[in-house]
Order: structure tokens, then sequence, then C-alpha cells
């Protein structure tokens, strides 16, 4: 990754904004084909919900009118929430708790169980391990990285604790049933190989700088998102020769997903949201950003941005100020070599 072109950028184009919902922060949208599901997130909102929303009438009608998005009242902030299936989810509230719903036809969420002692704190993150779905892994808080078996909604599978908060949790797209990853704020990556019980990592790297993300898209890259706005690349077979670049738009990197098919990322935090366009070399570069950030920055502080891919060109994005935004990246734009 280098820090070259970062003037080959273009403003995204807006497919559909969803007018805002009359809530707070929502959390990091999960998606399913035509599906969506989030959350509120701000702990301070008198009032809380999960909802689902279909995708495609969103894109048709340009707002999540009643019948596209139906809310279901709970208890606690939502902190995350993950597709197991076509009609399951597991969310991360805010006292600990993980909660598994389940979606009917006619898109409503019902409370099927939940898993109440893995955790003591906070949950920041879930992750679903796509080999074997029934196996979720979540960290937070408790500085407790733990592995969850939701045949058995309950059972702890395994656990340990890292004695730091735990930002992100990922069961990367290789190696889905063997390794799982997380990072630590104190600026630590782990890497366990779960064929053994987790007592130390197969593989770490420490830096000395608050570490939020992650995302291991081969057997050996891995994309690392920092609080100043730093993206480290790494090669885990040499990782000490990590590359480094700044992202010029999100100030705080809090999410990093991979675009297989464009072979590009998805960068999302404070203040903004980023692609880039990984090259054969594996540099990279801004190729957009979003356009409507600048304004919204102009009514809030901390203005916040948490996206997701729900095609290999469009973008999912949920923000601070309570919005769903669906995006469109032009890949045709422009020569990524421009």
């Amino acid at each position: 990754m280098t820090e070259k072109s970062l003037k080959s950028l273009v403003s995204q184009q807006l497919k559909r904004n969803i007018d805002q919902m009359g809530t707070s922060s929502l959390c990091r949208p999960t998606v399913y084909q035509n599906l969506a599901v989030v959350g509120t997130d701000d702990p301070a909102d008198p009032d809380h919900f999960t909802m689902c929303v279909d995708i495609k009438r969103m894109m048709e009608d340009g707002r999540a009118d009643p019948l596209a998005a139906r809310p279901l009242p709970v208890s606690e902030h939502i902190r995350d929430v993950r597709f197991v299936a076509h009609d399951t989810v597991v969310a991360a509230q805010g006292d600990g708790h993980v909660v598994v719903y389940t979606l009917g036809a006619d898109r409503l969420l019902k409370q099927r169980g939940s898993i109440v002692d893995a955790h003591t704190a906070e949950i920041r993150e879930l992750a679903v391990n796509l080999a074997n779905p029934i196996q979720i892994a979540s960290g937070g808080f408790d500085n407790k990285l733990c592995v969850l078996d939701l045949s058995q909604v309950g059972r702890v599978i395994d656990t340990i604790d890292l004695k730091h908060t735990i930002g992100s949790v990922k069961w990367p797209t290789v190696n889905q049933s063997v390794c799982l990853s997380c990072t630590l704020d104190a600026g630590q990556y782990h890497l366990f190989d779960l064929r053994s019980r987790m007592t130390k990592p197969t593989f770490q790297a420490t830096w000395n700088k608050p570490l939020y993300t992650h995302e291991r898209y081969s057997d050996y890259h891995v994309l690392l998102g920092f609080a100043d706005g730093d993206i480290k690349h790494i090669d885990m077979r040499a990782a000490h020769l990590s590359l480094t670049t700044q992202d010029p738009y999100v100030d705080a990197i809090g999410g990093i997903e991979y675009n297989a098919t464009q072979n590009a990322f998805l960068v999302s935090g404070f203040t903004d949201f980023t692609v880039w366009k990984m090259d054969a070399d594996q540099s990279a570069r801004v190729w957009s950003h979003s356009s409507l950030s600048a304004s919204a920055l102009q009514n809030t502080s901390n203005f916040s941005t948490t996206a997701t891919w729900i095609s290999p060109s469009s973008v999912l994005v949920s923000t601070s100020t309570g919005t769903l935004g669906i995006y469109e990246q032009d890949w045709n734009a422009f020569s990524s070599t421009r």
C-alpha cells in the first residue's frame, strides 16, 4: 500500500439516501440478499429498536417506509448485528447479551433466545463463521474473546481473556472454520487456530497506538485500521515489513471490509467513508469517498459512518445521525491508473 495517487478520487454517485428515521445513531447494518437489519446504538437514546429493511424497496421508493422497515422495540441499544442465515440474526446488546432473532416472511424480527453469560460488559463486535454458521465469535469491553454455539443457545465453546478491550472480531473468507482473528484497542492483532483451545495466539503483532479494526482478506494479508486514520497492510509471513498510508477523509477508522470481486476495500469511521482500490502489487489508493458527510458535519461534531458492501458496486451506509444510504460505485468512471 502506498500513498501515491490520493488525488485520484471522485465523489460517489448517490443512488438512494433514505429519509431520517427519527432516531439516533444506527449500528453497522448486516445484509442478506435484498434484506438488511440495523439497530439503534446510542445508549443515551430513550428508545431502542432493531428492524429489517427491504433494500430493493428502499432503492425503488427512496425511503424506508413503514412497509419496508418495521421496527422491533428492544430493551438495550444494539452494538452489532449479523445475519447467520436467511431467517436468523444475532445482535450484540448493550448489556453484554447476545440475542438471537428469527426473521419471518413478513420481515418481522422475533426474539428466539439469548446468551447471557458469555460477557460481563458491552460487546463491540460479532463475527459469524460462514463455513459453520451456528458458530459465532464475540469480543468487547470485558476483554474476553468468546466462541459461541447457536445450536445450543447459551453454550460457550471457548473463551480467552486478552487483558485489553477488543475492538474487532473476524472470521476471514479463507480458513473460516480454522482461524479467528481480533484486534485490541491497545494496538495488538491476534490470530487464533481453533483446532486447539485459545490459550495463546498463533500469530500476533503490536503497535504503540490504538487499533480499532481489521480485515484478513487472504491467507497471509491483513488490513489494519487505527484511531489516527492510518491503514496498515501486513503480510503475516513478514509482518515487520508492514506498509502504511493514511486515509485522507476518515479521521478514526472503525471498519474495513474487502471486496474480492473488485479487489477493493471499504473504510468507515469518524467523519466519512472511503473506497480504496488495490492494484496487483498490493498498492492502494482512494478511489472515491462520500459527498454527504461534509454537509452532515455542519450539524454535529461527532459524525460517524458504518458501511458494508451489498454488491460488488454498491454500499449500504448507516450514520450517527440516524440515516441509511445506498451508494453506487462506478468502477468505469475513470482509469484506475489515472
